[in-house]
């Protein structure tokens, strides 16, 4: 299992020209877009939940309690706070990060990200994405490796694996503000649990990456990818990396969170 008032005070702590280009950042980076597709991958993860843990709870009551988690808006809201702050706290400026993804590279870039999350919301289209890595892997293609070195650019796995450990934990935190343990456990016990988890949600990152970066980057050329790379390993790359895995976590865990103890009522036969 991977808030306006806040977003305007981290603008005014900072120049009006930082300001500024932060907020284009945030639009070149096409953080609406991204909130809309993670709230559809969080809906969907939600329902699964649902069919296995609580299956008697009506699909559309249970939808629309998701839905109330799932707000893009309170989303955008917890993601840019954090992600400002961690900006704003950092040495450098967005000047490079906003004129590499305000170029017409940075563009498509996003945009195929995002098409790519979208369409493997479609379980076969997922599997067809894994099924080409499989290939790819088969056939020794060197794409692969510029994958794998763009992936190790960004810490994806490590950085994914922690957020998912993270949000694990606040999941059951959350299911254990609502009473829905057996037993009383403590916070220990609960960290002893995702830590238990570590190995699969690794496992479960490692098998959805590649295929997600095979279908993102479909439409890069070699030399496209190899310049988006070299920008993550930027000093500027870097900073702005950690600032939106910050953004993600924080988010994150307040959503696993609030999920929790939308379950834990639910276990206790409370309405939701």
């Amino acid at each position: 299992m991977l808030r306006a008032i806040i977003t305007s005070i981290a603008f005014t702590s900072l120049p009006v020209m930082a300001g500024a280009q932060q907020a284009d950042l945030l639009k070149a980076l096409q953080i609406d877009r991204v909130m809309t597709v993670m709230a559809a991958e969080g809906m969907k993860d939600g329902q699964q939940l649902r069919e296995t843990l609580l299956p008697t709870i009506p699909a559309t009551r249970w939808k629309a309690a998701l839905s109330d988690i799932y707000d893009t808006e309170e989303m955008g809201q917890s993601f840019e706070a954090t992600f400002l702050a961690e900006l704003g706290a950092s040495s450098g400026t967005t000047a490079p990060m906003l004129e590499f993804f305000a170029s017409d590279l940075g563009t498509k870039i996003v945009t195929a990200e995002l098409d790519a999350r979208q369409a493997l919301l479609d379980d076969a289209a997922e599997d067809r994405a894994r099924l080409t890595v499989d290939e790819m892997q088969a056939k020794g293609d060197p794409r692969l490796g510029q994958l794998q070195a763009f992936a190790e650019a960004n810490d994806l796995i490590e950085m994914n694996v922690a957020g998912a450990l993270n949000a694990s934990f606040a999941f059951s935190r959350g299911l254990q503000s609502a009473g829905g343990f057996d037993a009383a456990v403590t916070e220990q016990d609960l960290l002893s649990e995702a830590w238990a988890q570590e190995s699969l949600i690794r496992s479960e990152t490692e098998a959805w990456l590649y295929p997600y970066l095979v279908t993102a980057y479909a439409g890069l050329t070699a030399q496209e990818l190899d310049a988006y790379t070299a920008f993550c390993r930027s000093s500027e790359g870097r900073t702005l990396n950690a600032a939106l895995f910050a953004g993600f976590d924080d988010m994150f865990r307040t959503i696993s969170y609030d999920l929790g103890r939308l379950t834990g009522r639910q276990i206790n036969g409370r309405d939701i």
